[in-house]
């Protein structure tokens, strides 16, 4: 195929970007664009010819050498498998890893270190996997059945990669030790009993391992919908936003634990939020789901239309990271 003909459209809610490898017309002075095993394209520019880009988000790792792990990477699940992307759009790797059950994937998080990926399926499944990135391996996780018929679901690690917090039946937030790819010592911290929790949702650790926030879209007030909040030093309380939010979701903490983002809709339609942890100077960034903060702060990358952006966290435009062919990208996140 001649250089001039090789033509990749990446598509975007809002705009189409040409990228042409080697065609003079282009109004880019030289573009990389990558079509590869998932159908996952990104474009960039490429201003050498000095030989086979070493770059990394990871000085640890040369780009295309094995990932041993994903700290610096912006990771994704797109097509059933896991990948990962530098925050510039450089060292795209795919097919890292398979999902097993891609139809019932519930949210994924990455441990701390980076080298393992938390998989946690609907509540139907009640199951969760462990993959470990450098072996490209998964296994189940084993959970202790308080109850017999109970469902887990919603895993995520703690700050210190200790611990993982969870939900049984949506309705009980647990927390419990981690050992190989077991759970043990659960503690149970609040549970449904007198309706305190409505379907909840999405647990996420604050920094200071202590807050978990959690969404729960059917808990609304006067004010619009709330974020739960669980100390495990205070107790529960909830969050309300400044700007009325319905149906709020997937709360994510800012690395300093000041601020959240959230899934919600609102006056300017349904999209990425954020909030202070006290829920003043609420703004709305974009549409989208799935949202994770930068290890600064100031950017949040998002899923819309199944592809990755990224956008200011104090608001402004957004850029298309990575484009995935569909049924899309699942879920995002950016990992310090």
């Amino acid at each position: 195929m001649e250089a001039d003909n090789l033509t990749l459209d990446v598509q975007s809610p809002t705009r189409q970007m040409d990228c042409r490898l080697g065609a003079s017309e282009s109004r880019f002075s030289s573009v990389l664009c990558a079509s590869v095993l998932l159908g996952v394209a990104a474009c960039g520019s490429d201003s050498s010819d000095s030989g086979p880009d070493t770059s990394s988000c990871n000085q640890e790792i040369t780009a295309g050498a094995p990932l041993t792990t994903l700290r610096g990477y912006i990771a994704f699940i797109a097509n059933g498998q896991l990948g990962a992307v530098c925050p510039d759009g450089s060292d795209l790797r795919t097919a890292l890893a398979p999902v097993v059950d891609t139809a019932r994937l519930f949210m994924f998080d990455p441990s701390p270190d980076g080298r393992q990926v938390l998989v946690s399926y609907a509540q139907t499944s009640g199951a969760f996997d462990l993959i470990d990135v450098a072996t490209a391996t998964t296994v189940p996780m084993t959970i202790p059945t308080l109850v017999a018929g109970e469902r887990h679901s919603d895993a995520a690690w703690s700050p210190d990669g200790r611990s993982v917090a969870y939900l049984i039946n949506r309705q009980e937030l647990v927390i419990g030790d981690v050992a190989a790819a077991s759970v043990t010592n659960v503690r149970s911290f609040l549970n449904g009993q007198g309706n305190v929790f409505f379907a909840i949702a999405s647990p996420d650790w604050a920094s200071d391992g202590h807050r978990i926030a959690l969404s729960e879209p059917s808990r609304t007030n006067s004010l619009g919908a709330t974020v739960a909040l669980v100390d495990t030093l205070a107790g529960y309380s909830r969050i309300i936003p400044s700007e009325m939010l319905n149906s709020i979701s997937e709360p994510v903490w800012s690395p300093d634990g000041a601020r959240l983002a959230v899934v919600a809709g609102g006056t300017t339609g349904a999209g990425i939020w954020v909030m202070d942890a006290d829920g003043a100077h609420t703004t709305g960034l974009a549409p989208g789901t799935s949202p994770s903060w930068s290890p600064d702060g100031t950017q949040i990358v998002y899923v819309t239309g199944g592809d990755l952006w990224i956008v200011p966290s104090s608001g402004g435009p957004a850029h298309e990271l990575v484009h995935v062919v569909q049924p899309g990208a699942r879920a995002v996140r950016w990992v310090p």
